[in-house]
């Protein structure tokens, strides 16, 4: 039998993930998948991103990349909304958080930040 390389075995990792629905995670695309795996996030104008669905709440700081005509982050949780400035973390404990910016971005920026599961 063949040896798998790390690259084959991170490969079919990825192709199993995307098989299968990751509604926890809000992973539509391997980039997602990828950003995911390092707890980091993108979202753009008209964007929003599931970065957590568990059945009990857990407790996740999110923070938001300070960078030229970066806006505030809008945080959805639980129904509840709170906004994260850039250059900042917050933290939130919910079921559900999903991100998205919270204004308007300028031209074809993206908002970037980064999630950290606390407990």
């Amino acid at each position: 039998m063949q040896k798998l390389t790390f690259v084959t075995v991170l490969a079919l990792a990825l192709i199993t993930c995307l098989a299968q629905p990751s509604e926890a995670a809000g992973i539509e695309s391997v980039d997602d998948l990828m950003l995911a795996s390092v707890g980091e996030f993108e979202v753009g104008n008209g964007q929003s991103e599931t970065i957590a669905h568990h059945k009990d709440a857990h407790i996740y700081r999110i923070c938001v990349r300070r960078a030229r005509h970066a806006i505030p982050l809008k945080v959805t949780f639980d129904g509840k909304e709170e906004t994260v400035a850039a250059g900042n973390c917050a933290d939130f404990e919910a079921q559900k958080i999903k991100v998205a910016p919270a204004g308007k971005l300028v031209g074809d920026t993206i908002l970037i930040g980064r999630y950290h599961f606390l407990k």
